[in-house]
C-alpha cells in the first residue's frame, strides 16, 4: 500500500503502455496457434444452459430405432453422453461427439437428451433432439428440435452460414405451472475451425422477478453493477466477451430504477455509449473520477431524479495494478418527491491475489475510512438517508460461510450493524461466481457488491430487501460467439458481465423536516 503521487502514476502510463505491446504480442501468437491446431478440433459438443431459478436434471443418450432404423447406433468410443443436474443459472455439457468417426455417410444419428424442471408448482419435462447425417468427410447436422407434452418444435435445420451462429428461439412455452418460460437452440461456428458446427447450445430461460421504482417518496429503488468494459488490452486478462454489444445491452436491462451505480466503466468509448443510453431513463449523471491516472476510476452514478448536489474524492491508498485507476467515491443529492436521499457510490481497492492479499486489504481498509471521512464532509441532515453502493471488494460469505469476518465487521458494520442478506441468497449465493457465470475467473464465488445503508447517524431504513439479477442476452446471436478465442473466451457466453446485480428496494420513514 502506498500514498500516490503524480509521478508514480506517469511511471504508472509507461507501464500500462508495454502491458499493450505484450497483449498485441500474445495476440499474434495465440492466433497462430490457433490456426495450426483447428484442423485437429474434429468434435461437437452440446451444452445446456439453465438460465432459470429453479433444479434441472438432465440425462443424454443416443436414441436408437430398432424397427426402422432412422436412427443409427454409433460406437460408445465416439461419443460421451452426460448426465446429472444443472444448478440455477449454470451450464453444462451434454455431449461430446467425434466429428467424423464412426458416423458413415446416409446414416442418421439421434442426440437426445431429457430436462425434468424441479419446479414449486409441478415438476415438468422437455427434450431435445438433434439428428446428425453423417457424410462423406465428416457429418453434418440435418435438424435440431424440442418436446413438450408430446407436442415437437422445429428449431433449425440449417448450418451457421455464413454466419457463425444460426439462432432459434421459442416463447411462451408452458412448463409447470408456468407459461412464460423461453427456449433458444444455437448452433455455433468456431473461428478457425474447418467444421460448419462445432457447438450446439440449449437455452432455457425464464425471466427472473426484479424490482422497480414505485411512487413512494420514501422508498428508494436503486441497483449496483460491475459491468467490466475495460479498454481492448484488458483482454490478456479477462474474459471481456463482446465488449461493444454489451455495452449496447446493459442499459436496456437497467431501466426503472430510482438510482444505478455502475462500476469499472474503465474504456471511454463504452462508457459514452452507456451513458448516451442510460440517459433515456436516467437523465442526470455523474462520474468517473478522474486524475493522472492512466484509467479513470470506473464509477459512474445515475439518476432518474435531479441532482441537487454532487462532489468526489480521490482515494490516497492504493496497491498494485489498481494504482493505475484514479479510483474514488462519487457523492449525489438528490430529491424524489418530498424526500431527500444521499448516494455514495464507488470501487474500493481489488484483492489481487494472495501474495498481495494484505497489502491490498489494508490499502482498502484506508479507502473505506476516507469513504466515511467524505460523508462527513458532506454535513448531512441526520435526518435524511446516506448509502453506499457499489463494488467494496469485501467478501461478504467469508464472513457467512468461512467465519472470517474481520474486514467485514470492521468496515461494513461500523456503518449498518444489520446489513441483511439478499433474498434469493439460497439460489444465487455469489455476486461474483464462476461456477453459474463464464465471464468471471475467480478461483471462488465471492459477493463484494453492496447497497449499504449507512444506519449510524443517519436515518434507519425501516426494510430493505435486496436480490441478485443475474442478467444475460440468450437471444443475441453475437452473444453465444466466442470470436478469435484467444485468450479463451468460451462460446455461448450469455453474462453482461463477470458480476451479477445487486438491487434493493429501501423504505425510510417519513421525517417532515429533511
Amino acid at each position: 500500500m502506498k500514498k500516490i503521487t503524480k509521478s508514480d502514476k506517469l511511471r504508472k502510463i509507461k507501464s500500462i503502455d508495454k502491458w499493450r505491446t505484450t497483449y498485441l504480442v500474445a495476440s499474434i501468437f495465440s492466433i497462430s496457434f490457433l490456426l495450426y491446431g483447428s484442423a485437429a478440433r474434429a468434435s461437437y459438443g452440446i451444452y445446456f444452459n439453465n438460465n432459470t431459478a429453479n433444479k434441472v436434471n438432465y440425462r443424454s443418450f443416443l436414441k436408437l430405432n430398432k424397427q426402422n432404423a432412422i436412427c443409427s447406433g454409433l460406437d460408445p468410443h465416439y461419443y460421451h453422453a452426460y448426465s446429472g443436474i444443472a444448478n440455477p443459472y449454470q451450464k453444462v455439457k451434454l455431449f461430446d461427439i467425434d466429428y467424423g468417426k464412426g458416423m458413415s455417410k446416409g446414416k442418421l444419428f439421434c442426440l437426445q437428451s431429457h430436462f425434468t424442471i424441479q419446479s414449486k408448482n409441478n415438476p415438468s419435462s422437455a427434450t431435445t433432439t438433434a439428428r446428425i447425417s453423417g457424410a462423406s468427410v465428416g457429418s453434418e447436422i440435418k435438424s435440431v428440435s424440442l418436446t413438450i407434452n408430446k407436442q415437437d418444435y422445429p428449431l433449425f435445420a440449417s448450418k451457421p452460414y455464413p454466419h457463425p451462429v444460426a439462432l432459434a428461439q421459442l416463447n411462451n412455452l408452458k412448463l409447470g405451472g408456468d407459461s412464460n418460460y423461453s427456449f433458444y437452440a444455437a448452433a455455433i461456428h468456431y473461428f478457425f475451425s474447418d467444421q460448419s458446427t462445432n457447438e450446439i447450445d440449449y437455452v432455457l430461460s425464464l425471466p427472473q422477478t426484479r424490482f422497480f421504482r414505485s411512487n413512494h417518496d420514501n422508498q428508494l429503488a436503486i441497483g449496483t453493477y460491475n459491468v467490466q468494459l475495460w479498454p481492448f488490452y484488458a483482454n490478456s486478462s479477462m474474459r471481456m466477451n463482446e465488449a461493444k454489444m454489451r455495452a449496447q445491452l446493459i442499459p436496456l436491462n437497467l431501466t426503472h430504477y430510482d438510482v444505478v451505480v455502475l462500476e469499472e466503466l474503465m474504456d471511454k468509448k463504452y462508457r459514452d455509449t452507456v451513458n448516451t443510453l442510460m440517459k433515456r431513463d436516467y437523465p442526470y449523471q455523474y462520474g468517473p473520477t478522474m486524475d493522472y491516472a492512466p484509467l479513470s476510476g470506473g464509477t459512474v452514478i445515475y439518476s432518474h431524479w435531479p441532482i441537487l448536489k454532487k462532489d468526489s474524492i480521490i482515494y490516497q491508498d492504493c496497491n498494485k495494478l489498481d494504482c493505475g485507476a484514479a479510483k474514488g467515491a462519487l457523492y449525489i443529492k438528490i430529491k424524489k418527491g418530498n424526500t431527500v436521499y444521499n448516494i455514495f457510490g464507488t470501487h474500493l481497492q481489488a484483492t489481487e491475489g494472495a501474495s498481495t492479499a494484505a497489502a491490498d486489504r489494508a490499502a482498502r481498509d484506508q479507502q473505506f475510512i476516507q469513504l466515511r471521512q467524505f460523508i462527513k464532509k458532506q454535513k448531512i441532515n441526520k435526518n435524511q438517508a446516506v448509502v453506499i453502493a457499489g463494488d467494496l471488494n469485501i467478501d461478504y460469505q467469508a464472513c457467512f460461510l468461512n467465519k472470517d469476518c474481520g474486514e467485514y465487521q470492521k468496515t461494513i458494520q461500523s456503518v449498518d450493524k444489520n446489513y441483511p442478506r439478499w433474498n434469493n441468497i439460497n439460489t444465487v449465493p455469489f455476486g461474483s461466481d464462476p461456477s453459474k457465470n463464464l465471464m468471471n475467473t475467480d478461483p471462488n464465488g465471492e459477493m463484494e457488491d453492496y447497497v449499504l445503508p449507512v444506519s449510524i447517524g443517519y436515518l434507519v431504513p425501516t426494510t430493505q430487501q435486496s436480490h441478485i439479477r443475474v442478467i444475460r442476452e440468450p437471444a443475441i446471436p453475437l452473444m453465444y460467439d466466442g470470436g478469435l478465442q484467444v485468450f479463451h473466451n468460451p462460446f455461448g457466453d450469455l453474462d453482461l458481465s463477470d458480476h451479477f446485480m445487486l438491487e434493493s428496494i429501501l423504505s425510510f420513514p417519513s421525517v417532515k423536516k429533511q
